[in-house]
């Protein structure tokens, strides 16, 4: 299909434009010009045809379409001809005349697609010092192909070296006198092999590679490797790179290279390369990783993707499992020590790293002392990064090593260091030594200071026996009341509590004590949440007190709040058999993050419940909002 003739655009071409590019002017008065044929190309043709028309634009409006028309071409994949073609095609064509803006040119010449790049280096008019540049980086390219064809343009006027594009300067000229008749040969055929490079070649490529002596092989790897976009290119170059320690720092150089440059999945690639190396080697190359971190700006470490996150990402992944963690914790605490409470809680960077205390029994044995030690104090400073992987830490302490510092937690003004040691000397009772299970809970539930930290979710079961006594006397808020009865439900709902020595012979809710809690309930501000506390009665109907409860808070939803997300989450953990009638209901508030969350699950969620799938459908008649993600 020649490029010069003036080919169709479909209608819906144009539509598709207006649409996306934000002005429709230029998009109308072009494709207005052109009439509808039936051509066997015509998504391609019409491309081509705006790509051609662009080029009579004057400025930035040229780009600007040509980007915009071939932005769209990628919509169209799968249809006659692939949009990468239409691409390269209409850039071949816009650059072929002469006429675009050579800042169109220099954003094509970085293109990810390496069909993109070569068209530029085909078609580019190298009519100014400008476009000779640009010509000259792509004579660099990473991409054989992309690398041979600017070659070829320049050799018309200028002499092009063997070793551009593969080193940042003459391997020769560099290590002069020293320069082997061996590695001569080596470098001959690493040239002709990087000339028609295929993935094929990469064992052949990885041999040569490990003959050239560490300057050459760093240059090399990052003159290729450095320029990959997306995925990562020649990985066998890195990975003979990381067999030598002493070229450790430019494996780093790449991984803050690709880090500024938003290349996530080309250090993704370099950590999987790295993870496959001796437990040396990556022991070796952890502290490398770290140490380079460590000396990145403090404000880039919030930053998912910073250098000093990418860094420690990789390092976090590599360190083998060791059996003394002394020198990590050492460091994590200097690294975090002079972080406010905010910037330690915001830390990726440190993040990365911190779950590898909990990795390996032998290593979390090494630093579980000065961690428990950190309990006692409430991880102030640099420990604040570490409070949430101590449970890891702990997990495999033997009850003599955890019980002092338990019994020494309950003195502690801090409420989540009583509560860990409450939760621990549950944890590591001892009937020899201890009161009876019972006895011990109603003493710690009697004391006002540890009280309302036993309503805690985790810590509530122990003392469910004595939290019932406070039900039925009225003696709770309604938040804790909703967690006592949750607390019954888990322990004696099935009529066969399981074995604790805390536990006392007991029936599931009684009806004096859905009265009291309805009584809090009543007396509190309404709260959607109390919903998923329901009596449920033979016929799976919930109790008459609690479907009037109900109808109150589906009178509180409102389009800016979350009551009708708590009421979807309580009608699912306790269905009566009108659910779908009353989940269809919760749309008629017009609460849109409800809607988005939920009417994408709706069948399933339907399914699971063993009801009819197709009623999901009837919901989208509530709700005119549109998901907006």
């Amino acid at each position: 299909m020649g490029f010069t003739n003036e080919l169709m655009a479909l209608p819906e071409l144009a539509r598709l434009l207006e649409r996306t590019s934000g002005f429709s002017a230029e998009a109308e008065a072009i494709t207005s010009r052109v009439k509808l044929r039936e051509l066997a190309e015509p998504y391609t043709a019409a491309m081509c045809f705006l790509a051609r028309s662009a080029a009579t634009l004057e400025g930035d409006a040229a780009t600007d379409l040509l980007l915009r028309t071939l932005q769209a071409a990628e919509r169209f994949a799968g249809t006659f001809e692939s949009p990468l073609a239409s691409l390269t095609r209409g850039v071949t064509g816009v650059l072929s005349s002469g006429q675009v803006p050579l800042g169109f040119a220099k954003r094509w010449a970085s293109h990810d697609s390496e069909e993109v790049r070569r068209a530029v280096a085909l078609s580019l008019q190298v009519t100014s010092p400008e476009a000779s540049t640009i010509l000259d980086r792509l004579a660099r390219d990473s991409a054989p192909e992309v690398r041979a064809a600017a070659q070829r343009r320049l050799k018309a006027s200028q002499e092009v070296p063997w070793w551009f594009g593969k080193f940042s300067s003459d391997p020769a000229v560099r290590l002069g006198t020293e320069v082997s008749e061996t590695l001569k040969s080596t470098l001959a055929r690493l040239s002709a092999l990087l000339d028609g490079y295929t993935t094929d070649d990469a064992s052949a490529l990885g041999e040569l590679a490990r003959v050239l002596p560490d300057d050459l092989l760093a240059d090399l790897t990052i003159t290729l490797v450095g320029r990959s976009r997306h995925s990562l290119d020649y990985p066998e170059l890195v990975s003979v790179l990381l067999d030598r320690p002493a070229l450790s720092g430019r494996f780093i150089e790449l991984v803050e290279a690709f880090a500024r440059s938003d290349k996530n999945s080309a250090n993704r690639q370099l950590g999987a390369l790295a993870a496959t190396k001796s437990e040396s080697s990556r022991t070796e190359l952890f502290w490398a990783l770290v140490r380079a971190a460590s000396t990145q700006p403090r404000s880039a470490r919030a930053e998912l993707f910073s250098p000093a996150s990418s860094l420690m990402r990789i390092a976090g992944e590599i360190y083998p499992p060791l059996a003394n963690l002394e020198p990590l914790l050492d460091f994590v605490l200097n690294w975090s020590s002079s972080d406010s409470a905010e910037a330690s809680q915001s830390d990726l960077a440190i993040s990365c790293v911190t779950p590898l205390f909990g990795k390996s029994k032998e290593g979390a044995s090494s630093v579980r002392s000065r961690f428990l030690q950190a309990r006692l104090e409430g991880f102030k400073g640099g420990w604040r990064p570490l409070a949430n992987v101590s449970s890891q830490v702990f997990s495999g302490g033997t009850n003599e090593e955890l019980r002092p510092f338990a019994e020494a937690a309950l003195s502690s003004a801090d409420d989540g260091t009583v509560r860990w040691g409450l939760l621990t000397l549950f944890r590591a009772y001892d009937p020899e030594r201890d009161p009876p299970g019972p006895v011990l809970a109603r003493a710690l539930f009697s004391d006002p200071r540890f009280r309302p930290l036993l309503l805690d979710p985790a810590l509530v079961d122990f003392v469910v026996s004595m939290a019932r006594e406070a039900l039925l006397a009225q003696e709770l808020e309604l938040e804790s009341a909703c967690k006592v009865v949750g607390s019954i439900e888990r322990v004696y709902g099935s009529g066969d509590p399981k074995p604790s020595p805390f536990f006392v012979p007991a029936q599931p809710m009684s009806q004096a004590e859905w009265r009291a809690f309805r009584a809090i309930r009543d007396r509190s501000q309404p709260s959607a949440k109390a919903l998923k506390c329901i009596e449920r009665q033979s016929d799976g109907q919930w109790a008459p007190e609690d479907r009037r409860f109900l109808e109150v808070c589906f009178g509180a939803v409102g389009p800016e709040n979350w009551i009708a997300f708590s009421i979807g989450e309580a009608l699912l953990e306790n269905p009566p058999p009108d659910f779908a009638d009353l989940f269809g209901r919760i749309f008629t508030a017009n609460t849109a993050a409800f809607h988005r969350h939920w009417r994408r699950q709706g069948k399933e969620v339907l399914t699971k419940l063993g009801l009819d799938p197709d009623l999901a459908g009837s919901w989208s008649s509530f709700s005119s909002v549109e998901d907006d993600d």
